[in-house]
């Protein structure tokens, strides 16, 4: 018999409490040229969905999906573990403010949109509900802030709307965008406003990873020495600057010890200094052209011409009182943030985004990008030159970089002593699709639930089974294409996109 063996993804969220320090060397006594240079772009709100006959049918999270659609990262081996030859992908972390209606799109189209996001192999991540638009997040409660995510989290659980839908106008509260609720694990909080009751509330609600801490800032760091994501059982030093060095975080940003809660923090970006500037299509001087630039907005200590740094935001680069970037300045600045990690330690690029930023919604925002084409082909560009820069460039959402780091595996197929699973299987289960079912192993046996959903969110299959360490084989109805096997016993739940062939 055949077997088709297409594993995209493996979450299981039974939070282990792995403890990793920040350091400046990459995880698992692996050398630099052993580690992936990962990239993941973090898109937040995604309050446009860029679907014909929407508000704004250019950008969006529709563009997102098909611009990356049939983008792979570099072939390398082949091997699975470090995502050689892998669909290029992204994680949108969503506001379900945007889902309700009347909120800049038609609601509908935006929840199919990031249903079609999920169905690609993208991920949806936790933005809050309402995106906070006072920025008290360092002031909220410990019950507000779980109210806010778990609520968000909800609305995207919900049913997603059919196919034959997507075009509606008139909402239909009880659909949402078919993500199992347990896949939606990692979180942003809005503004970056984070504080400790935030990191309590994602611990309760067993969230696995946060992205809201700025690294990089420290002059110390040029972009070739940045630290590598670390668990929050340990201080963050990005925080501890911000705090302590550059008075940029107030004391309501503390952020004591949070065991099992990764940090994959937004990486400053470092603007070209003036002896490379050339090299990027730029003439010498943008750094001063920086400088002067915010000293005339009255913020003359936004910007030190000595290391060039700015946030890795594009709301930094684009919007008009802040850096108000040219298209050749903002692929210069992300071209030159690349290539200083190959220089240097390759820690991971995590940059944040926002996918309306690229619909004709934002023109009036961006003073020296006005044209959306351009803001969108800034972003197409630099996946492109890092795509055929680099071999060992691997776009991944923030999900699997977290499985990664927890797990590391060298490229070449090297796995670090020590180490005996890979970041795909190490929480303990297996799961592999066959022409007529389904074969389960588990390295703990238990028994558990199979359940098989459409990626809209409907039942087609359930069936209680003993999970065995040798396998079973589960006989499901025939099947063809994108399922996902949600298997739920003892105290984890396990939800994996699967391919039937």
């Amino acid at each position: 018999m055949k077997q088709c063996v297409f594993v995209l993804v493996l979450i299981s969220f039974l939070l282990a409490e792995v403890s990793r320090a920040p350091k400046q060397v990459p995880p698992g006594d692996l050398s630099v040229e052993e580690v992936p240079m990962f990239i993941s772009i973090g898109w937040d709100d995604n309050s446009h969905s860029g679907m014909p006959g929407s508000t704004a049918e250019e950008g969006g999270v529709r563009w997102v999906c098909d611009f990356t659609k049939e983008l792979r990262n570099p072939e390398g081996t082949g091997q699975e573990e470090t995502f050689d030859g892998a669909p290029v992908r992204t994680t949108f972390f969503s506001n379900s403010f945007y889902i309700e209606p009347y909120n800049g799109d038609f609601s509908v189209m935006v929840k199919w949109a990031h249903n079609y996001a999920y169905r690609l192999g993208h991920e949806i991540a936790n933005h809050t509900h309402s995106h906070l638009t006072g920025g008290d997040g360092p002031y909220l409660s410990v019950d507000a802030w779980e109210e806010e995510i778990y609520k968000c989290s909800e609305m995207f659980s919900r049913p997603a709307p059919a196919i034959e839908d997507s075009a509606l106008t008139a909402d239909d509260p009880s659909l949402g965008a078919g993500v199992p609720i347990e896949e939606i694990v990692g979180f942003r909080a809005p503004y970056l406003f984070y504080g400790n009751n935030l990191f309590t509330a994602l611990k309760n609600l067993n969230f696995i990873y946060d992205s809201s801490i700025e690294e990089g800032m420290d002059p110390a760091q040029d972009g070739t020495n940045f630290y590598w994501p670390y668990t929050m059982d340990h201080e963050s030093p990005g925080h501890r600057y911000m705090s302590e060095v550059s008075g940029t975080k107030e004391p309501e940003y503390a952020v004591p010890e949070h065991p099992g809660i990764w940090q994959l923090p937004v990486y400053a970006l470092v603007t070209p200094p003036d002896d490379e500037c050339e090299n990027y299509g730029l003439a010498p001087g943008f750094r001063d052209r920086l400088k002067e630039h915010v000293t005339t907005l009255g913020k003359p200590g936004a910007f030190d011409v000595d290391n060039g740094k700015i946030s890795g935001l594009d709301y930094n680069m684009f919007y008009f009182i802040e850096f108000n970037l040219t298209k050749e300045e903002v692929l210069a600045t992300l071209k030159y943030s690349l290539d200083q990690r190959m220089r240097g330690n390759r820690a991971p690029m995590v940059i944040g985004f926002h996918s309306q930023y690229y619909t004709p919604v934002w023109n009036g925002n961006a003073g020296n990008i006005p044209d959306d084409a351009d803001r969108r082909a800034i972003v197409e560009e630099f996946v492109q030159y890092a795509l055929e820069t680099y071999e060992d460039v691997r776009f991944v959402p923030m999900r699997d970089l977290q499985q990664w780091l927890e797990t590391p595996v060298a490229l070449e197929g090297s796995t670090p002593i020590g180490r005996e699973a890979s970041p795909r299987h190490h929480r303990g289960v297996q799961i592999i699709s066959q022409r007529e079912g389904l074969l389960l192993s588990a390295k703990d046996q238990f028994d558990a639930t199979v359940r098989v959903y459409t990626p809209s969110g409907q039942l087609v299959f359930e069936e209680a089974r003993h999970i065995p360490r040798d396998g079973i084989h589960v006989a499901t109805p025939t099947l063809r294409g994108m399922y996902v096997v949600r298997i739920s016993g003892g105290d984890k739940t396990i939800s994996q996109r699967v391919l039937f062939e």
